[in-house]
């Protein structure tokens, strides 16, 4: 095998009496010197001892141990560079180790290093043909690795669906999932029971006779499922019924509205992610698009993602009327954002787009934090996102990239969210959040609501 016996050698050399006995037979090999593989030899004077401590001396199986990206190996049995059955083995056991569940090494018969149908597999032959314009790859190549990437993309999304049934600690309904038994199996019958059960704080406001007078805004008092129908049970122990009054109901946002939606869908069996964007339903009348959650549910007879806003109690909803986190950031990097305004949780303009970004990538994840568990770079105002670290800027682009389309992309994602440690939030009190956020007391958050 020409690396075994030569190349790996020729690197390795440390005298050049050592390097010329590997170089020499190289020059003299026609293919190895036609093809570019070796353009001339160094002298005696011009000869160092490579540097073993550069990157390019590393053993690609101490890589391929650790990763789990999907992995497609080609060898052909006639291959004369290297050995293609110790190379396969060899592969094979590195993604083993890795635990990598899509991969797969193949031996192809009668192809050479390039996986070019040979007789010999020695590249003499393979630069004798080549010059004739001969170069056929092997039919099984092509065959194996068409189906290889159709499988894949029906596995990956297979695997994403099964990632949006499982309920996260954020929707884990808990010792209280008894209170789903019985409950409508259609998206739009379970909106409905949302809607009897939890009132926006804009709603709210305008319902001040109805609620007790504290009661304006319960985001922090029940940040996860299990909390909110704990909440629920205490003010009525009879379920989520459609005749809860409204003193009985709990005073939460949008996302909180979302998160019910996939504990209660999720236990059913239905894939739902929760998505963080920009509402825009109000921009005619008020030029403005808020922050907003809302989900994406799985129809399994249209096979696609249909948007749900439980909030408002709309199902199956043009793509229109939401923009999603990823679009915001990649026009704003462009300076393309249309002329309205961005506000999002205590935030606007630059700020409210990044904020929004976070939120939806925990929501991708399975995470859902609550939106006041944000990382630290949001804790002071960014009002201008130019002025972040450069370094930053490009994992925002990946991230945003990547959420464009999340059925595909979810491993990345999480390996990004893994690596990137300033991605991490911060597990703030609701109050003191406030209170950075806005630099006012947590006592004039009620006056917002009188």
């Amino acid at each position: 095998m020409l690396f075994q016996r030569y190349w790996k050698k020729l690197f390795y050399a440390k005298t050049f009496n050592e390097y010329y006995k590997c170089a020499k037979p190289l020059f003299d090999n026609p293919a190895q010197r036609e093809m570019g593989f070796v353009s001339a030899m160094w002298t005696k004077e011009e000869w160092k001892p490579m540097n073993k401590s550069s990157e390019s001396f590393f053993n690609p199986m101490d890589v391929f141990e650790k990763i789990k990206i999907p992995a497609l190996v080609f060898f052909g049995d006639l291959d004369k560079n290297v050995d293609p059955f110790q190379g396969r083995d060899a592969y094979k056991k590195a993604f083993q180790k890795a635990n990598n569940p899509n991969y797969k090494v193949i031996m192809i018969e009668g192809a050479d290093h390039n996986i070019i149908i040979s007789e010999t597999g020695c590249e003499t032959e393979r630069y004798a043909r080549t010059k004739e314009g001969w170069s056929d790859y092997d039919p099984e190549y092509l065959q194996v690795m068409e189906e290889w990437l159709k499988e894949l993309k029906t596995k990956s999304h297979a695997e994403f669906l099964n990632h949006c049934k499982k309920q996260s600690p954020s929707t884990d309904p808990a010792a209280y999932e008894y209170l789903y038994d019985g409950l409508p199996a259609s998206v739009n019958g379970v909106c409905n029971v949302i809607k009897k059960q939890l009132i926006h704080p804009m709603e709210a406001s305008q319902m001040k006779d109805k609620l007790p007078p504290d009661r304006y805004y319960e985001d922090a008092d029940f940040p996860t499922v299990s909390e909110m129908l704990a909440g629920l049970v205490s003010r009525n122990d009879n379920g989520l019924v459609n005749d809860r009054k409204p003193e009985e109901r709990l005073v939460v946002a949008c996302h909180h509205h979302g998160l019910l939606l996939a504990s209660i869908l999720r236990s059913q069996g239905v894939p739902v992610r929760v998505r963080a964007g920009f509402a825009r339903y109000f921009e005619k009348k008020a030029g403005v698009r808020f922050g907003h959650v809302i989900c994406e549910v799985w129809d399994e007879n249209e096979q696609q993602w249909i948007l749900v806003d439980p909030d408002r109690n709309m199902v199956d909803f043009d793509a229109d009327k939401f923009e999603f986190s990823y679009k915001a950031w990649l026009d704003l990097r462009k300076n393309k954002l249309d002329d309205v305004e961005y506000v999002s949780a205590l935030s606007e303009g630059d700020h409210a787009i990044l904020h929004i970004l976070m939120q939806d990538l925990s929501c991708v994840l399975g995470e859902e934090k609550p939106y006041w568990h944000e990382p630290e770079f949001l804790i002071e105002n960014v009002d201008d996102i130019n002025k972040l670290n450069d370094d930053k800027l490009i994992v925002f682009d990946k991230i945003a990239t990547l959420l464009s389309n999340p059925d595909a992309n979810l491993r990345p994602l999480q390996e990004l969210y893994t690596n990137n440690n300033f991605l991490h939030p911060d597990t703030h009190v609701f109050a003191d959040w406030y209170e950075i956020r806005t630099g006012k007391s947590f006592d004039d958050f009620s006056k917002e609501f009188e």
